[in-house]
């Protein structure tokens, strides 16, 4: 199947990796953009990345990559969903609806999967991602969702701009708004930030679960140093302790660890849970967005300008592999301990991490 022609974003090239919301909402975004398009330099030698381009390769911007099985999804521009049965050597275009932007998917077996995007839209697939049908939501809520996670086949939230949160627990047939300013007797609402913005109208872009499968504690990550966490699935959230008032574009957690990362290559960790967090030093100041844990407890994010850091346990710093190219990097999954699947704006590239000198 031929790809889809592409539009012309609204913030090239950069904001393509913060979901080409600049332009929609206004100066704090903007803002934002504009500190990702100032970013520049080189990455310094560490580890190196034998890089294999995967086809296909004009399929638009990828923003997310996700197991399904033994199975790959993926998800990006235009509505595109993309589908890979031999672990990223080769994809094929599933059939949605939709033609938004989508943002994120989120699998908890190999059949039952989720994605959503700008609209908001949210799609459901049950046959491990070849097909897909949109579930309904508010149609006076425009805002778009960025990220989602589920528990198990009816349990999940979905989160997205200006404080959105938004939860189901019938698989998505409905989904019921979380109102961060109603909650703790309105602790939220006037709760700030590390970077000064209120917690409860914060952008959410993503979010996590941990330990999988079990799903015990989510974690939310956002603007200006936000991260959220919550015991009830969703039901009601509190705010962690974390210094950095940088804007946090991802999240990913392991057991009890958990990453967060974003602008200027800052990074902070967490090692109860995500109550609690302390700055790592990733030694590059280019933007990270996207991130994956590898089996033995080390993780690797990526980033703008071709940005590629090994984070490893009980670390306090990043280490470098040399990715080989500045390209702008904005999804990641894990295809074994030193096994990568790469994806942006460049399509898909497989890597195997090979330790060097620093």
């Amino acid at each position: 199947m031929m790809p889809h022609k592409s539009k012309q974003l609204c913030c090239i090239p950069v904001y393509q990796a913060v979901l080409r919301v600049c332009a929609e909402f206004g100066a704090r975004l903007l803002a934002v953009a504009l500190g990702l398009i100032a970013l520049t330099g080189c990455e310094p030698p560490g580890e190196s990345l034998a890089e294999e381009q995967q086809g296909p390769t004009q399929v638009g911007l990828v923003l997310a990559i996700e197991p399904a099985g033994e199975d790959l999804v993926a998800v990006g521009d235009q509505g595109r969903v993309m589908y890979s049965e031999d672990q990223g050597e080769s994809w094929t275009f599933a059939e949605t609806p939709a033609d938004e932007l989508l943002t994120a998917v989120s699998f908890v077996d190999e059949r039952h999967g989720w994605a959503v995007g700008h609209g908001p839209v949210i799609l459901h697939s049950d046959d491990a991602g070849r097909s897909w049908s949109e579930q309904s939501l508010d149609a006076d809520m425009p805002d778009p969702l960025f990220d989602v996670v589920f528990a198990d086949a009816e349990t999940g939230v979905a989160v997205g701009a200006f404080g959105q949160i938004r939860r189901t627990e019938d698989g998505g047939q409905t989904w019921t708004e979380i109102n961060l300013h109603e909650q703790s007797d309105g602790e939220l609402a006037e709760h700030m930030s590390a970077g000064g913005v209120p917690v409860a109208d914060s952008h959410f872009y993503s979010i996590t679960c941990l330990p999988k499968p079990a799903c015990r504690r989510l974690l939310v990550a956002g603007e200006s140093g936000t991260i959220l966490y919550s015991d009830d699935m969703g039901k009601t959230w509190l705010p962690a302790e974390t210094s950095d008032d940088i804007t946090f574009f991802g999240i990913i957690a392991e057991q009890d660890k958990a990453l967060a990362f974003g602008m200027f290559g800052r990074a902070s960790v967490s090692d109860d849970g995500g109550e609690t967090w302390s700055p790592v030093q990733t030694g590059t100041e280019h933007t990270l967005l996207a991130g994956t844990w590898l089996p033995g407890g080390s993780a690797v994010v990526v980033g703008y300008d071709g940005a590629s850091r090994l984070y490893r346990p009980n670390g306090s710093n990043m280490g470098a592999f040399g990715y080989g190219s500045r390209d702008m990097l904005t999804a990641i999954v894990s295809l074994g301990a030193r096994s990568v699947l790469f994806a942006g704006d460049v399509g898909f590239v497989r890597g195997e991490i090979t330790p060097t000198s620093e």
